[in-house]
């Protein structure tokens, strides 16, 4: 199926190839997190499936983000910001958010995310 990003008079030019490079340059740094079915399992993103969820949610407009460059950093602190809720959800002491974050995680998933420290695909409140 074609996704809204793709859809032509839908997407700005401009915006698209923001979201396409940075899209890119996130699967070449994390090739493990990223399979090719559209229907991939947690914790992996289909790099189609990320573009159309960044330009879903607006990204680009509600943080002032111009550059590839920039939305790939935007992308990182999300990462970095998932790492921290989930990563410390194993520990016992830590049980305010991360009971919360761990309710629909398998361990599994989990164990993977935090191997290849790719959190993003774990679940997309980002």
């Amino acid at each position: 199926p074609v996704k809204l990003v793709d859809m032509p008079g839908i997407a700005k030019k401009s915006d698209r190839r923001i979201i396409d490079d940075a899209a890119s340059m996130l699967c070449e740094s994390y090739p493990d997190m990223f399979k090719p079915s559209q229907r991939c399992r947690a914790p992996h993103l289909n790099v189609d499936n990320l573009r159309d969820a960044l330009f879903a949610a607006d990204v680009l407009q509600r943080h002032s983000i111009r550059s590839h460059h920039d939305l790939l950093v935007w992308i990182e602190e999300k990462n970095a910001e998932m790492r921290s809720i989930y990563a410390s959800s194993g520990d016992d002491d830590n049980v305010d958010g991360a009971s919360t974050a761990m309710k629909n995680v398998s361990k599994t998933a989990l164990n993977k995310a935090i191997k290849f420290d790719f959190f993003l695909g774990l679940d997309s409140s980002w």
